[in-house]
């Protein structure tokens, strides 16, 4: 599989190991690597990430469903202020930081989102422990607020205290 460095040294995926393991023929247009372009589904990402490693690890996952990725960020209050709504054809990715093991303490993360039973893919990040709750917490928001879940990912990143904790 071949690689491209990105900034803070994750390791961007051509696509076509993520895109297949995720993505399963027909389902909200998405097709397997290599399918053509008009068929792939566009993705909404989704996102809070105070220090950017969430967003970059949301980047990776969403380009290698599709390369039409609209980037919704949920990391400031103000963003969290208005209803946002979904078509039941988006794909949504949900990511969010794990800290200690649960979303964070941001009032009303993901709260502001209205469904419309658009698919969604609940996503966490984490560094040196463990996503434990996350995605869990993620897929129970997402249902709640009108979003089918239809898989969820825990993806390894640099520990945002350290680049050296659990490095590589």
């Amino acid at each position: 599989m071949a690689t491209t460095a990105t900034r803070r040294g994750f390791l961007r995926a051509t696509g076509t190991v993520m895109g297949a393991a995720v993505a399963t023929g027909g389902l909200v247009g998405l097709s397997a690597a290599g399918a053509d372009e008009a068929e792939r589904a566009k993705v909404k990402l989704v996102v809070c990430s105070p220090t950017g490693g969430t967003m970059n690890a949301g980047m990776i996952l969403a380009e290698a469903l599709s390369d039409d990725v609209e980037v919704i960020d949920q990391t400031s209050f103000a963003s969290r202020q208005g209803t946002i709504e979904f078509e039941p054809d988006d794909l949504v990715v949900m990511i969010s930081p794990t800290i200690a093991g649960r979303l964070p303490m941001a009032e009303g993360l993901f709260d502001n989102l209205k469904g419309n039973g658009a698919p969604c893919i609940a996503a966490s990040c984490f560094g040196n422990r463990d996503c434990e709750m996350t995605n869990a917490l993620i897929a129970e928001k997402a249902t709640a607020n009108g979003f089918t879940v239809i898989g969820g990912i825990a993806m390894v990143t640099d520990h945002v205290l350290g680049r050296f904790l659990g490095h590589g």
